[in-house]
């Protein structure tokens, strides 16, 4: 299968029809035609015999394999702690492929020629097609799969991938808003503050206590008079601004749940009140313009573990907070980074899921396919693929919450999580349990931190449901808004007076207008009522 893939991309450029067919089996071994030498005859035989018999030995897993369709992942073998026991529960190994690029999948689908399971947060919808791939009713009925235990909310939302009803995949990386509430610890994935605590307790400021903007902007004033040499408000590639708009209420406002109207980000109640914040940031002399620009997040890593950022946004997880410490501290010994608390009163949440495996309609067994997507889907299953082994890797507590054994937690101390464990083919797994896998054991004091993060979680998956195809009408609006955002926002941050922002505001609001954003806002907030109605939400 990876020739096969290695081949689609050399054909990238015109999709040739003349694709490698598919690996083909040794042939069986002879009948034992008549010769002149029976002895010989029957020592071939026994001899054959006996490589069958330690071939079939050496290889009792049956094996899968599959693509992987995310270019960055860490991992790129079905080897490890995790692995290895999933491998003794379900008697199944793969055979992992890595995407190099993003177009490679769509040429394997423009061919049909799939591997037997294809793991991917993309082609979503293409993917979910009864000529493509096969649906996982179709691996119940008749391949003796058993998705009983899954929740019911996924599959309405697997559903409505696919023209036909039926659900070709499930989304891991989900979590009701039900299952958040009820959650005591930690929160979902989400930009972060983490601050230098050394340096402020230098200033006498307790960062624990900061707990709204206006009191992250009186710190800020203090750590630019304070530490001039260093960058106050440190913005980790993408992630730039995405904690203070969440803290702000941006995505909050985005969807009323009351009247059930969508917002486009831009265009959202709470964007302009935003904007002055980023723009103030930047007429403060808080953050950089550098920064802001850089997509690459290790650059802007870097620059926290040179001693260069008081503050520094990224992603909520222990894993950032001890990727932070630890390489810090290697050129500055009394350096300690921790998390700042959420600024903000809520937080609202579309997330539907990430990824998801499909069998093809070309896998080699149908039957291995769904004994181990049952399993990864399955209590059990899921837990394991994420938490290891129950009562060695961790155990439950009366509120089934994982305390994760020495072994484990100096892994992800180190960040050899991935490496010792390699808990990266967790295709069922939830949000809260991936949390948790990440962040449960922690230190209180850091626990703490974290959870406030889960500030009146609320999940509405059928707002990222009712997105548009990137290829439809309203798709194309979409990603010119999107297009017209990151070259506007960067305009308007980066003016000197209330007057320049003000006017390079208005221009993007009436390029928004001009480009469609009160019809895109009107399809969304129709397209998102109808989901609703068809599930019964």
């Amino acid at each position: 299968m990876k020739k096969k893939i290695v081949a689609l991309i050399l054909v990238a450029g015109m999709v040739s029809s003349s694709l490698l067919g598919c690996v083909s089996n040794a042939p069986p071994a002879s009948s034992g035609e008549t010769t002149a030498n029976a002895d010989v005859q029957e020592g071939d035989a026994e001899e054959e015999a006996a490589e069958e018999g330690a071939a079939e030995q050496g290889s009792e897993n049956a094996v899968l394999d599959v693509f992987i369709n995310h270019s960055w992942y860490p991992v790129d073998s079905f080897t490890g702690i995790i692995p290895d026991y999933i491998k003794e529960q379900t008697g199944i190994d793969l055979n992992v492929t890595i995407a190099t690029n993003s177009d490679q999948l769509g040429l394997m689908i423009a061919s049909g020629d799939l591997p037997d399971i294809v793991f991917s947060d993309l082609e979503i919808d293409r993917l979910s097609n009864p000529n493509l791939t096969i649906s996982y009713s179709e691996l119940e009925e008749k391949h003796g799969a058993d998705f009983s235990g899954v929740r019911e909310k996924a599959i309405d939302i697997a559903r409505t991938f696919s023209s036909d009803g039926d659900y070709y995949t499930l989304l891991n990386n989900f979590s009701t808003s039900e299952e958040w509430a009820e959650l005591e610890v930690g929160a979902n994935g989400q930009g972060a503050m983490f601050y230098r605590r050394d340096l402020l307790d230098a200033l006498g400021i307790n960062g624990d206590e900061i707990t709204s903007v206006g009191r992250l902007y009186e710190v800020l004033e203090t750590v630019k008079e304070e530490y001039p040499e260093r960058t106050a408000f440190g913005l980790g590639g993408t992630w730039k601004f995405q904690a203070l708009s969440n803290a702000m209420g941006v995505m909050s406002s985005q969807f009323n749940p009351d009247t059930g109207e969508y917002y486009y980000a831009s265009s959202a109640p709470k964007y302009h009140e935003f904007m002055v914040a980023a723009n103030k940031m930047f007429r403060d002399g808080f953050i950089t313009a550098e920064q802001y620009a850089a997509e690459n997040e290790a650059d802007n890593r870097q620059h926290s573990f040179n001693d260069g950022n008081v503050f520094y946004n990224w992603y909520l997880s222990y894993d950032s907070l001890t990727q932070l410490q630890n390489e810090t501290e290697k050129l500055h010994p009394d350096a300690e980074w921790a998390i700042l608390p959420f600024l903000g009163d809520s937080t609202k949440d579309f997330g539907r899921g990430w990824s998801g495996a499909f069998v093809s309609r070309n896998v080699s067994n149908p039957e291995a396919a769904a004994k181990l997507l049952t399993y990864l889907h399955s209590e059990e299953g899921r837990r394991a693929s994420i938490w290891g082994r129950e009562g060695i890797d961790y155990e439950l507590d009366e509120n089934n919450i994982p305390w994760f054994s020495d072994e484990f937690l100096e892994a992800r101390a180190a960040g050899e999580l991935v490496q010792v464990y390699n808990w990266r083919f967790n295709f069922g797994s939830t949000a809260i349990e991936e949390m948790l896998a990440l962040n449960g054991g922690v230190e209180q004091e850091v626990l703490d931190a974290i959870t406030t993060y889960n500030k009146a979680v609320e999940n509405f998956p059928e707002v990222n449901m009712a997105t548009p195809a990137n290829s439809s009408p309203q798709g194309v609006t979409f990603a010119n808004l999107e297009e017209l955002r990151r070259t506007h926002e960067a305009k308007i941050i980066f003016t000197s007076s209330d007057e320049e922002f003000e006017q390079a505001y208005e221009e993007f609001m009436t390029v928004l207008d001009a480009s469609g954003v009160q019809e895109y806002n009107e399809h969304m907030t129709n397209a998102i009522r109808e989901v609703r109605e068809n599930l019964g939400w």
